[in-house]
């Protein structure tokens, strides 16, 4: 397994508990899944890609997806 794929199952994985654990925000929910990260050659730059079974129209998903830009470190 290469080193990206490798850095980027740990970043999913580490993504996923942070949301589980720390995350406190009422509109992220406990339905927010991390369905897949990808990571740069570089590793200077990922992708996270999530999915949700409350974010139903398109006004909920921005939402989510500000919610959790927005808590990003």
């Amino acid at each position: 397994m290469s080193r990206d794929l490798r850095i980027s199952d740990f970043v999913r994985d580490e993504i996923a508990q942070i949301i589980q654990r720390d995350m406190r925000d009422p509109r992220v929910g406990s339905f927010v899944s991390v369905n897949d990260v990808r990571v740069s050659k570089d590793l200077s730059y990922a992708e996270v890609y999530v999915s949700s079974l409350q974010a139903t129209d398109a006004e909920t998903k921005e939402e989510l997806i500000g919610v959790l830009n927005r808590a990003a470190g």
